[in-house]
């Protein structure tokens, strides 16, 4: 989104050019409610406010926090599906109610148990602490399906933005971990662009050298990934070939790109039919795996 027209610098109304390519719903969502209000700092201790906590164990760094979602009526026989979710906010925002109206909607139409992981956040906590963080939480689950009441053998992740990252990446390390996982369902992934770093080597993040925990090594043997990407997300271009080298690989793939909407657009599920539409996608996929 640039600056459009003329008015207060702070101002970050989308560019005319870009208006024929989105959604008119979403036009006038963003806007007169978004686009007219200047920016302003941003406090990361609020952001970051948690409001309900369920520790969990894991051998370093510490405890940490996740919310369950539970299906209402009598728990099935061996005990619900398990669908793991990944919040979304760049590596440095978001928690447990970033996506909690999607959580609910998946819980009770998919009839999973959802657990939600607060997994630690950038810049406190170095890569790859908050991936390890869900592998901790996804290894604790299989280890205790019946505190989770849960089928320690169908199990899937999902995720959106940084969430979708971090479940493509614990589907690789589940694979080397020996964890059934069935399915990835994940919106909009934000991926690293590799073709600008052709190899570990050339990153300026000394991180970028250990590349044991970046899902770009090793494409066999993965299970269903579900990939939604959005037509004018710029990180688009990072999702789909993504997609493709799964494809290449001969594991079982859907690449879904929803038109004439931007990176965050699954949020707007009051307003968009294309976020009802992902919801609804998602909670598909989810149920299916049996």
């Amino acid at each position: 989104m640039g600056t459009a027209g003329k008015g207060h610098e702070a101002l970050n109304l989308i560019h005319p050019d870009l208006l024929p390519r989105l959604d008119p719903k979403f036009i006038s969502l963003y806007n007169p409610h978004v686009g007219k209000t200047p920016n302003k700092p941003v406090d990361l201790a609020v952001l970051r406010k948690i409001y309900s906590r369920a520790p969990a164990p894991a051998k370093h760094p510490g405890n940490f926090d996740i919310r369950i979602y539970v299906p209402n009526g009598d728990r099935l026989s061996g005990g619900w599906p398990l669908h793991i979710n990944l919040h979304g906010g760049g590596w440095g925002l978001g928690g447990l109610d970033t996506e909690s109206p999607i959580l609910r909607h998946i819980c009770v139409k998919a009839s999973v148990v959802v657990i939600d992981v607060a997994y630690r956040l950038v810049s406190e906590f170095v890569y790859p602490t908050g991936s390890m963080i869900v592998f901790a939480a996804l290894q604790y689950a299989v280890s205790n399906p019946t505190t989770f009441s849960i089928n320690p053998d169908i199990i899937s992740l999902g995720g959106i933005s940084v969430g979708a990252n971090i479940a493509l990446i614990i589907n690789h390390v589940a694979r080397d971990g020996s964890i059934p996982i069935k399915a990835v369902v994940v919106g909009t992934p934000q991926i690293a662009d590799i073709s600008q770093v052709p190899t570990a080597a050339d990153s300026p993040n000394p991180a970028g050298k250990e590349m044991e925990f970046a899902p770009t090594l090793n494409w066999a043997r993965l299970n269903l990934t579900v990939i939604i990407t959005a037509d004018c997300d710029p990180m688009r271009d990072e999702g789909e070939p993504y997609a493709a080298k799964l494809k290449e690989a001969g594991n079982e793939l859907v690449l879904n790109r929803f038109q004439s909407v931007p990176h965050p657009f699954m949020h707007m599920d009051d307003a968009l039919d294309q976020a009802k539409d992902f919801i609804e996608d998602r909670i598909r996929y989810v149920r299916c795996i049996r």
